[in-house]
């Protein structure tokens, strides 16, 4: 006979809830693990939620050491004549790395709600991006399997080809609440 230890209680395979007493203790060891497993889950959080904020704390130990570094490598950029200058930026290549000084821009923002409204109001439907989708919990209301695991169009009286609709076993389930 195999048996199974769950919650300090043995049980054999051959386990069977007969009588309203065994399905409480049942419902007794399910809420209890979950209240373990809640409590686990709910430290684990509050351990991630300590490394998060050492994590920010580290970058910002690392931000604050490099900054003024940062400024005196900026001062000497301006002492110097650049490797590339480009519309955007300028670059000063090093053998540890390269200094670049991105050129102030200007930067178009939008708002697609009111763009799209604009757009439609000044013909400019052409820059307006349409996505299709189907309206499944609608359409699967017209839809019924027949005898033979076809899927029927009931309001067009066709079969579905089955790579466009398919089937797919749902097993019963079955679930507690508290």
């Amino acid at each position: 006979m195999d048996e199974k230890i769950k919650g300090g209680e043995v049980m054999s395979e051959d386990f069977k809830i007969a009588d309203d007493k065994a399905a409480d203790w049942a419902l007794t060891q399910i809420r209890d693990a979950e209240d373990e497993r809640d409590r686990l889950v709910a430290l684990a959080q509050e351990k991630i939620q300590e490394l998060t904020t050492r994590i920010k704390d580290i970058e910002e130990k690392c931000d604050n050491d490099t900054k003024y570094l940062k400024s005196c490598l900026a001062s000497y950029f301006e002492t110097v004549k650049p490797s590339s200058d480009t519309k955007t930026q300028k670059t000063y290549k090093l053998l540890a790395g390269t200094l670049v000084f991105k050129k102030p821009s200007v930067k178009i923002t939008h708002n697609d709600e009111a763009l799209i409204k604009y757009l439609k109001e000044n013909d400019g439907v052409d820059y307006i991006k349409v996505k299709e989708s189907v309206d499944w919990a609608g359409y699967k209301k017209v839809l019924t399997v027949n005898e033979n695991d076809e899927v029927i169009d009931t309001e067009l009286g066709t079969i579905i080809p089955s790579e466009v609709c398919g089937l797919e076993e749902v097993p019963a389930s079955f679930d507690i609440k508290f």
